[in-house]
């Protein structure tokens, strides 16, 4: 797993990266290792809102079909389009060309319930 020091982590294996009201969020190198290669996406729409707990989209792979969950409240601002012809970018660079959303949140402050790097490399090792 690569340093990602300023990047936010959650239970559901997502990584956040915050700037200003908007996060960028996609699956961190640990999911798509377990999830396998992936062969199609199935995105939200733009201007949707999600809540935590609610489906963010549908990933399948050559081993499953997955529902992807928010961790978050917030608007869908944009969603990574590429994924839609490439998604085996999620598996590729899930950390800059295979990210999944863009989302306004509705409270900033909820970014800081989230696990550093250190506690989800932790959460991680502890797992294998």
């Amino acid at each position: 797993m690569k340093n990602h020091e300023n990047y936010k982590y959650n239970s559901y294996h997502q990584w956040i990266l915050l700037q200003s009201k908007i996060i960028t969020i996609g699956i961190t190198d640990y999911a798509q290792s377990l999830l396998g290669n992936f062969v199609y996406i199935e995105f939200l729409e733009i201007g949707k809102k999600v809540y935590i707990n609610e489906k963010l989209c549908t990933v399948e792979s050559v081993k499953t079909a997955s529902d992807l969950y928010s961790s978050v409240n917030g608007e869908i601002l944009l969603t990574n389009k590429k994924l839609l012809d490439k998604p085996n970018l999620l598996n590729l660079d899930p950390y800059y060309t295979g990210w999944l959303y863009q989302i306004k949140l509705f409270d900033v402050k909820e970014i800081i319930k989230m696990m550093s790097y250190k506690n989800y490399k932790s959460l991680v090792s502890y797992k294998k």
